[in-house]
């Protein structure tokens, strides 16, 4: 099933930056909830084990979408990893950096893992990257 937003108002070029933050950190959130509730249903390899690789695409995917067409970017991968953490108890949170995508298309943005120890040291990780980012 596809199920789409239509946002018009955010990641535009013009768009408020600070709206654009509060609606991405919904979204990921979003796709993180999704993401666990699968795990608690599901068994499922871990993201490292998959096989999934890294690809930049437009769909936002949960883990079976991810492990029935063996890639995703960033927002994915960074939802499913953290899904599996959170369910080992484990703290983490998405952490996103903006950039300039094109003139016409406004901001684009890619998406990481801080894991955050007992002690409150955050450890940064990007499954992008090990899964194949250039």
């Amino acid at each position: 099933m596809v199920i789409s937003y239509c946002l018009p108002l955010v990641f535009a070029p013009d768009s408020n930056p600070e709206e654009n933050a509060k609606v991405l950190r919904v979204l990921l959130e979003n796709l993180i909830a999704i993401d666990r509730i699968h795990l608690r249903y599901h068994a499922s390899p871990k993201l490292y084990s998959s096989g999934v690789r890294y690809r930049l695409i437009e769909e936002w995917l949960d883990i079976p979408s991810l492990l029935m067409l063996g890639y995703g970017d960033c927002k994915s991968l960074a939802a499913y990893l953290i899904a599996e953490r959170r369910e080992a108890g484990q703290r983490c949170i998405p952490v996103f950096r903006w950039y300039p995508a094109t003139e016409t298309e406004g901001l684009s943005f890619h998406v990481l893992v801080h894991n955050i120890t007992r002690n409150g040291r955050v450890l940064p990780e990007d499954p992008s990257k090990i899964l194949g980012m250039p």
